[in-house]
């Protein structure tokens, strides 16, 4: 599930399809091959959003600390491929990506940071 990150709190569900992996055993890319079954992005009308910041919320049984890994290695490829720091939103180009928080919290497990649009896609195209 993936949560924009506002100032007032938006509902946000995530449908994604379904896989009988537990974790993806290939090693990330950004250059995934198929744009079906995007995870959609959600957020309130009436909420502030915070440019390009997002909390994804893992279905039950995803290992947390695998797919955090996971996202923040194809932040970092992101990085070495595009640079540490991109213009835009209040933040400006200082403000660097990535990995924020991690969440494990029984019933509630994700994370919560900032990425550019191709490494939210790759996200999003994941089935976990």
């Amino acid at each position: 599930m993936l949560l924009k990150l506002s100032t007032v709190a938006a509902v946000v569900l995530l449908a994604v399809a379904s896989s009988t992996q537990a974790f993806p055993t290939t090693s990330p890319s950004l250059l995934h091959s198929s744009d079906c079954f995007l995870a959609p992005i959600i957020s309130s009308i009436e909420a502030d959003t915070i440019p390009d910041s997002y909390f994804v919320v893992f279905k039950d049984g995803v290992r947390v600390s695998e797919h955090s890994a996971w996202v923040r290695e194809l932040h970092h490829q992101d990085v070495a491929a595009n640079g540490a720091m991109w213009d835009g939103g209040e933040f400006g180009d200082e403000f660097m990506g990535g990995v924020r928080h991690v969440y494990d919290m029984g019933s509630f497990q994700g994370l919560a940071g900032r990425f550019r649009p191709e490494v939210l896609n790759e996200i999003r195209k994941n089935p976990d």
